[in-house]
């Protein structure tokens, strides 16, 4: 042959991403829980879908079932936003093998989703009762 190219890795298009595009400087801070300048392309994507794939599943649900309870519609949307955030990384690494850490997330989004849900079912409550 007389070419000798490889098509890069995800891995390699991703770190060039975050290379082009970068997300933070050194000077920045993106939240309480993280170090300053320590969000990623990555991180910005695989948050992004998650959020998205839990608006869009979360709306319709919401609109099909009004008399769901808002814990039920908060389960749904953090397994949702699992279901997202693995679909982002299987598609910007290709390899499905990251399939396998998806049981122990819907466990995570499900206790996760039903606190969320409980607390807000909670608060909705104390302003009725105080605005009444």
């Amino acid at each position: 042959m007389c070419c000798n190219f490889r098509a890069p890795s995800a891995a390699e298009r991703l770190t060039e991403l975050e290379a082009r595009f970068p997300v933070t400087d050194e000077n920045s801070d993106i939240g309480i829980l993280s170090k300053p300048g320590t969000a990623s392309f990555s991180t910005i994507l695989y948050s992004a879908s998650g959020a998205l794939l839990c608006l869009l599943g979360m709306i319709p649900v919401s609109r099909l079932f009004p008399k769901l309870p808002i814990w039920a519609c908060s389960v749904i949307g953090a397994v949702l936003h699992n279901i997202g955030q693995i679909a982002a990384v299987i598609v910007s690494f290709g390899s499905f093998t990251v399939i396998g850490y998806l049981p122990f997330l819907m466990i995570g989004g499900i206790v996760s989703g039903l606190f969320t849900g409980l607390c807000a079912h909670f608060v909705i409550e104390r302003m009725k009762k105080a605005g009444k």
